[in-house]
C-alpha cells in the first residue's frame, strides 16, 4: 500500500489491531489446548497424543506468554508494525522446537497443530500488509515442510494442503481489503485536493478585495485629477 505508515491514525489503527490480535490468540490458544488435554485426548480412543514426550512442556506457555510485554513494549515505542512479526516467527519457532523434542526419533503419528494458526492466517487480511499476509502464510507451510523432512514424517506435510485453502480465502479478502482502503484514500486525497483549493479561491477573493479597494480610491482620486486638470484648461 501507498500510505505513510507513520502517520498517527495509522499507527493507532495498528494498535487497535494488535490488542484485538493478541486477545484472540490467547483465547483461542488456552482454549484449543484445554481441550486437547482435558477433553479429546479422554474421549478418543486411538491413542493418538501430542507425542511421546512432553515437549518443552510449560516453557511453552511461559515462551509464549512473552509475547504480551514484548506487544507492550513495542506499542509505547510507537512502533505496533513490528510486533505482527515479532509473534509469527517466534511462535513458528517455539512450535517448531517442541514438536521436533515431543516427536524426533518416535514412530508416533503426527498430531499437532494448533487453532491460532487460522487465526494468524484468516486475520492477515485485517493488517491489511501484503508483505506479513506472505510471511505469514509461507512461513506456517513451511513449518510442516520442515516438520516432516526432519522427522521423516509424511502425515507433518498434511496440514500444508488445508493451509493452502485457507490463504486462498483469505488472499481473497486481502485484495478485497486492499481495494477499499484504496478507494477510501483517493475519495480522501481528492477532497482535501478540494479544500485546498477552495482556501486557494477564498484567499484569491479576499486578497483582490483588499486590492480592489486601494485601486478604486486611485481611480476615483486619478478621475478628479483629471477632471480638474480640464476644467482649468478650459477656463484658461
Amino acid at each position: 500500500m501507498n500510505i505513510n505508515s507513520g502517520r498517527p491514525e495509522l499507527i493507532f489503527e495498528e494498535k487497535k489491531a494488535i490488542k484485538l490480535f493478541l486477545w484472540l490468540f490467547y483465547i483461542l490458544y488456552l482454549i484449543f489446548e484445554g481441550f486437547w488435554y482435558s477433553i479429546f485426548q479422554k474421549l478418543t480412543t486411538s491413542g493418538v497424543t501430542k507425542g511421546s514426550s512432553v515437549g518443552l512442556g510449560f516453557w511453552v506457555y511461559i515462551l509464549i506468554s512473552t509475547f504480551i510485554p514484548i506487544s507492550i513494549y513495542f506499542i509505547k515505542k510507537n512502533n505496533p508494525y513490528i510486533i505482527k512479526y515479532i509473534i509469527l516467527f517466534s511462535y513458528i519457532l517455539i512450535d517448531i522446537v517442541d514438536n521436533i523434542i515431543r516427536y524426533y526419533g518416535t514412530t508416533k503419528p503426527f498430531a499437532s497443530g494448533e487453532v491460532v494458526e487460522v487465526l494468524i492466517v484468516f486475520f492477515t487480511p485485517v493488517f491489511v500488509n501484503k508483505r506479513y499476509f506472505w510471511c505469514a502464510s509461507l512461513g506456517i507451510m513451511a513449518k510442516y515442510a520442515f516438520l516432516g523432512i526432519i522427522l521423516h514424517n509424511k502425515t507433518a506435510f498434511a496440514p500444508i494442503g488445508i493451509i493452502m485453502i485457507l490463504v486462498a480465502i483469505a488472499y481473497v479478502l486481502l485484495i478485497r481489503f486492499n481495494s477499499y482502503i484504496n478507494s477510501l484514500t483517493v475519495v480522501y486525497e481528492e477532497l482535501r485536493k478540494n479544500e485546498k483549493l477552495a482556501v486557494v479561491g477564498q484567499m484569491a477573493a479576499a486578497i483582490g478585495h483588499e486590492i480592489r479597494n486601494p485601486l478604486s480610491s486611485l481611480k476615483g482620486f486619478t478621475q478628479l485629477q483629471h477632471e480638474s486638470y480640464t476644467n482649468a484648461s478650459t477656463r484658461s
